[in-house]
């Protein structure tokens, strides 16, 4: 038997560790509120009706906040393995995984003496570990871009011939699809960076790989632009709302409420990159001749970067570009940089490229890898007010069994229940809707004097306490008769049935 290179057995040792790190505990904890319920609602909405084209949030309201390739992968995962939490988080647990993979793909071009140190160093940031244990969006959304950046690198430097760059370029532009069918324009920042390398380049390197062209435009707008087309044919008004809501007031207005104040990005990105990247970039400050060791000179900034080989420059575009993008924009929270640790843990790997690793490093690694498990595992016994799990055990026993439909009335919706209670769940206003209703669902899904005109099985009214007597007077009115079920917390649990003595009238 040929014995193994040394490329490919630590390959074999990050494949072991991004498993370890990706499966362990991901199903110690509920789904939680807001976001693992909505996205899991949604993709079970798709497994339940059998419609995979549009999303939904209930049978009556589409849910077009994002394209559908995270409903896609949650609803085949459910599909195939059933709804625990671990099969629900597998898509980001395979993300995850992957991600590390490319991140020791790229490190074999630009870090070849030690290409495992970018996968070692993504698996054991604290940000991207923690959100694969959290299904939304970004991690998928990260993988794709590190995909990205992984063709883009082979194409740029891997040192191929004419045909096989452009290949690898091409597989650049499918990424950048796939990356675009998980959160939409959000996916295409690093092209910003990409840009300003190639334009800098021009001047120099005329012989370097084409990585923008035609046809590699043509197949990122069939990979990632079907379905938009499809989907705004088929809905009026999705693009002014795709262009409108989803891009526009994400960039320039405070209506999504998520710090918008001009302090805002500094301290939702400051701190997401300072603790998200423990103990990687203060250890690199840290260290003899790092950033913290020495007073950076501005003067000398336009020199440095200059002589930055093309490859760290490129890295540093990729960064930098969407981070200033991010700090523009008015809607922020801490997962949307998700996407920039890839070519962050690289240019960690650079800086700690030469970096003798004695057995103290390897102990301090170790000490910290068993720290963020540890973490991951104790989330499991963190009793969250918003657990879907938690919240089914309490609210079963008061129905006997689950109806077909769960409608809360003016209330915080809990679509966390949807993986346990296996039934509908909508949001109901007490009060007349406005018409007609926005193209990607309102705040309802309904008012009540709609709901009670539809057939849709047997239903549990939850509610504020607060609530409960107008609901009662409003049921009244339609012909229910009101039946009080229980509670949990401050809520109630009602129950219509027919007034037979307003229907003998």
């Amino acid at each position: 038997m040929t014995p193994l290179s040394a490329n490919h057995r630590s390959f074999l040792w990050v494949l072991a560790l991004s498993l370890l790190f990706g499966f362990a505990f991901q199903g110690s904890r509920g789904i939680w509120d807001a976001d693992e319920g909505r996205y899991v609602n949604v993709a079970l909405q798709m497994v339940d009706s059998g419609d995979w084209s549009l999303p939904r949030r209930h049978p009556d309201t589409l849910h077009l906040t994002k394209p559908p390739a995270t409903y896609w992968a949650i609803a085949a995962s459910a599909s195939l393995f059933g709804t625990s939490e671990l099969a629900l988080r597998l898509p980001n647990t395979l993300a995850y995984v992957l991600s590390i993979l490319f991140c020791f793909g790229i490190g074999r071009r630009l870090v070849p003496e030690r290409p495992w140190l970018p996968a070692l160093i993504y698996a054991t940031l604290p940000l991207p570990f923690l959100a694969a244990n959290w299904v939304t969006t970004d991690t998928l959304l990260a993988t794709t871009e590190a995909l990205a950046l992984f063709c883009c690198v082979e194409a740029l430097f891997g040192g191929h011939s004419t045909s096989t760059a452009r290949r690898w370029a091409l597989a650049m532009w499918a990424a950048f699809g796939l990356a675009f069918m998980v959160k939409g324009p959000p996916a295409l920042l690093p092209l910003l960076g990409l840009l300003a390398w190639r334009l800098g380049r021009r001047r120099r390197d005329s012989d370097s790989p084409r990585i923008f062209s035609v046809s590699g435009v043509v197949l990122f707008l069939l990979v990632g632009g079907s379905w938009y087309v499809w989907a705004m044919l088929k809905v009026p008004g999705l693009f002014d709302y795709f262009v409108g809501h989803e891009v526009a007031d994400r960039i320039a207005s405070a209506k999504m409420q998520r710090f918008p104040e001009w302090w805002g990005a500094f301290y939702v990105y400051g701190l997401t990159l300072l603790l998200g990247t423990l103990p990687w970039l203060l250890w690199s400050g840290l260290r003899r001749g790092g950033w913290l060791r020495h007073r950076p000179r501005v003067s000398a900034w336009r020199e440095q970067w200059s002589a930055l080989p093309p490859e760290r420059r490129l890295l540093w575009l990729w960064l930098l570009l969407p981070l200033l993008v991010f700090f523009i924009a008015r809607s922020r929270l801490p997962l949307y940089v998700l996407p920039l640790f890839a070519p962050m843990a690289v240019l960690l790997a650079v800086a700690f490229r030469d970096h003798p690793f004695r057995r103290s490093s390897l102990v301090g690694i170790g000490i910290w890898s068993l720290l963020l498990l540890s973490l991951k595992f104790a989330t499991g016994f963190y009793h969250h007010s918003k657990d879907g799990r938690e919240l089914a055990a309490q609210i079963l026993p008061t129905l006997g069994e689950w109806p077909a439909e769960l409608v809360f009335i003016d209330d915080y919706t809990r679509y966390s229940l949807a993986p346990y209670c296996h039934c509908r769940i909508e949001k109901v206003s007490l009060d007349p809707l406005p018409q007609p209703q926005p193209v990607s669902g309102g705040t309802f899904d309904d008012d009540f004097a709609s709901e009670m005109q539809q057939d849709e099985g047997p239903r549990a009214f939850i509610m504020r306490k607060s609530r409960a007597p107008h609901f009662e007077k409003i049921a009244a009115q339609h012909g229910y008769r009101v039946q009080h079920l229980g509670g949990y917390r401050d809520r109630v649990i009602y129950r219509l049935d027919p007034d037979s003595d307003n229907n003998s009238e």
